[in-house]
Parts: structure tokens; C-alpha cells; sequence
């Protein structure tokens, strides 16, 4: 729980400055059932890969498995801390 309440602590001190954007689901729809064939996503971390691409921004997760997809399919949308949360490898 710890891990989770810092993962939080360091999200919020992250966006605390920027403003929210809306990107309506279906402008992302398409390529995110093609990530979901491709890379083995679930759905929510299709959308997510999809929308970071869409908007050529930086995809920044501690989830592993979507972050090893990205890190393959997209190379630098991916951003993740490996000296504060260690290799993956």
C-alpha cells in the first residue's frame, strides 16, 4: 500500500500545474482495437497507449506489462523512473 500511496504522492505533485484535456473516446477507438491485437493490451491500456500516440505526448505508468508494450511498439511515448523503481529486467 505504501508503493501505491507513493505512486499517488508523485502523480499529483506531476499534473498538480496542468490543466485537464478532453479526447473523445472514438477519436481513439480505431487504433486502440489495433493495439489490442498487436501488443496484448487490455482494453483500458489500449485506450491509454492510443490517446498518448494521438496526442504525441508521454505515456508515464508503473505498470510493467504496458510499459514493456509501449516501450516496443512506440519507444519514446514511454517515461518511467528505472533509477527510483528499478529494471524490470
Amino acid at each position: 500500500m505504501a508503493r501505491e500511496a507513493t505512486i499517488l504522492d508523485e502523480w499529483e505533485a506531476f499534473v498538480g500545474n496542468f490543466g485537464a484535456m478532453r479526447i473523445p473516446v472514438h477519436t481513439v477507438t480505431r487504433r486502440a482495437c489495433q493495439l489490442l491485437s498487436v501488443t496484448g493490451l487490455g482494453s483500458y491500456d489500449a485506450v491509454h497507449a492510443a490517446t498518448a500516440e494521438h496526442l504525441g505526448a508521454r505515456l508515464i505508468t508503473h505498470d510493467r506489462l504496458l510499459a514493456r508494450a509501449v516501450e516496443r511498439f512506440f519507444g519514446s511515448i514511454i517515461g518511467r523512473s528505472e533509477e527510483q523503481h528499478g529494471s524490470d529486467s
